[in-house]
């Protein structure tokens, strides 16, 4: 098993190394660079990645879900240098740099709650998904055609 190696800058845990990977998580609403759109690491952070044998770099949205990945090397020969008033040295890279994976939305075809409605007269329950009528368009097609 992998042991994972927490990366500390300036007294602020920022992420973990393990297995080869460099794991961040981010709020995208206010650590994304908006011009130009980017992600950035700082870059203590990433000397301490690199010397824990991080070869790749995960950086996880938490508002969104979605999950930038890259390549070390890639990272190091297409990011600019970034200095923010009050932030260690930076090095940012575009959006449109970093490999995206969306996280699955897993939705339950359970009946929510208001959905299951009941017959009147005998109760038997009935599902209407949140009161979508109950015939098809295509059933409309073929009633107006006979």
């Amino acid at each position: 098993m992998d042991s994972i190696t927490k990366i500390i800058v300036s007294n602020r845990y920022v992420g973990e190394v393990s297995g080869g990977v460099f794991r961040k998580s981010i709020k995208g609403s206010r650590h994304i660079l908006r011009t130009p759109p980017a992600i950035c690491l700082s870059v203590e952070s990433l000397r301490q990645a690199e010397q824990c044998g991080a070869r790749e770099i995960q950086v996880a949205d938490t508002e969104s879900g979605r999950v930038y990945s890259s390549t070390v090397e890639h990272f190091k020969r297409f990011s600019f240098d970034v200095q923010r008033g009050g932030f260690e040295l930076q090095r940012g890279l575009c959006l449109e740099r970093w490999s995206l994976t969306e996280t699955l939305e897993i939705t339950s075809h359970a009946a929510k709650r208001g959905e299951v409605r009941r017959k009147a007269g005998n109760g038997q329950r009935v599902r209407n998904p949140r009161g979508v009528a109950r015939v098809s368009p295509r059933q409309l097609l073929f009633k107006e055609m006979l």
